[in-house]
């Protein structure tokens, strides 16, 4: 599996390694503002199946990039998966 953020790729191996995603923890604590920082949060937690952090850090990227194409994109399919959700579970 192969995630494309921009020019960046990140390989299975790559998302499941815990030391990036603690990379990315502290460049987004020490830069809120940090585009990437956020895209490759939200690509992690999107992979990790926590939708929830994900749409968090999609949602982050967005404010910072609004023409970003990528987070937009996830952000739509999270909120209509987790819309799909909710209808069910309350029928």
């Amino acid at each position: 599996m192969r995630v494309k953020i921009g020019d960046f790729f990140f390989e299975r191996s790559y998302l499941e390694d815990g030391s990036r995603f603690l990379e990315y923890l502290g460049r987004v604590r020490k830069n809120p503002r940090d585009l990437e920082a956020h895209l490759a949060l939200g690509v992690i937690h999107d992979y990790h199946g926590r939708p929830a952090q994900a749409i968090g850090h999609y949602w982050s990227a967005l404010q910072l990039d609004p023409t970003d194409p990528f987070a937009r994109e996830r952000l739509k399919d999270l909120l209509a998966h987790l819309q799909n959700l909710i209808s069910m579970a309350v029928r």
